[in-house]
């Protein structure tokens, strides 16, 4: 089963390009289409002033979100 708990993180450039991650996702080809999502995902929080969205994958809820040092953030939840 699927731990809870944080899964990635991903530190952004202001272009919103990812500079650095870090982190285990389940499958490594996975991880463009991730950081896709987080790259525009991080851009619409930043517009909006939002901090947190919620994507399903996998029968798990990954929660990305932004943390006060702009450092992005999945988190899976059951």
């Amino acid at each position: 089963m699927d731990e809870s708990g944080i899964i990635g993180q991903m530190i952004l450039e202001s272009s919103g390009r990812i500079k650095k991650s870090s982190g285990t996702l389940d499958n490594p080809k996975l991880i463009p289409f991730i950081t896709t999502i987080v790259s525009s995902t991080a851009k619409i929080l930043d517009k909006q002033s939002l901090n947190r969205v919620t994507l399903s994958y996998q029968e798990s809820d990954i929660i990305i979100y932004i943390d006060q040092t702009d450092i992005v953030v999945l988190e899976r939840k059951k």
